[in-house]
């Protein structure tokens, strides 16, 4: 579950606006901190449906010994971490930079409970792409604390 619930946020991370894919204007950092606003607001709701719309159709989601392909799957996956209990969290870009049209993030999070009991916490590194209008995170990679 800790495992899981790690992964999970670093996809967060990496996400758009609360109501839709991430449309921001400005740069990569731009980009990204609406994204993380957009995953913290959904996870707060609720609301897988509303973090899967922010991927992309074809997007991955990795951790150490697994790996999710398809929108439908992360939000299965989304789904049962806030089954679990998560319901807050937060994430700090250490660096947010555009390259041939990609957007690279790296940063940490940390996921928590309701009642503010930290779940798990790492690191991530998210891609994120257009499609159409808007940003979409395309790759997913956590990497959660070791205890």
């Amino acid at each position: 579950m800790r495992r899981m619930l790690l992964a999970v946020s670093v996809c967060a991370s990496v996400l758009a606006i609360s109501e839709g894919p991430v449309s921001a204007q400005g740069g990569p950092r731009d980009v990204v901190r609406a994204g993380n606003s957009a995953v913290v607001a959904a996870i707060k709701k609720g609301d897988a449906a509303a973090i899967a719309a922010l991927y992309t159709t074809d997007a991955e989601f990795t951790q150490p010994g697994d790996r999710i392909r398809t929108r439908a799957s992360i939000q299965g996956m989304w789904q049962e971490q806030l089954k679990r209990g998560l319901a807050d969290a937060d994430f700090t870009t250490t660096d947010a930079d555009l390259a041939n049209g990609v957007i690279t993030e790296k940063g940490t999070f940390v996921f928590k409970t309701k009642t503010g009991v930290v779940i798990s916490k790492g690191t991530y590194t998210n891609t994120w792409r257009r499609e159409g209008a808007a940003w979409h995170i395309k790759t997913n990679a956590v990497e959660p604390e070791k205890k």
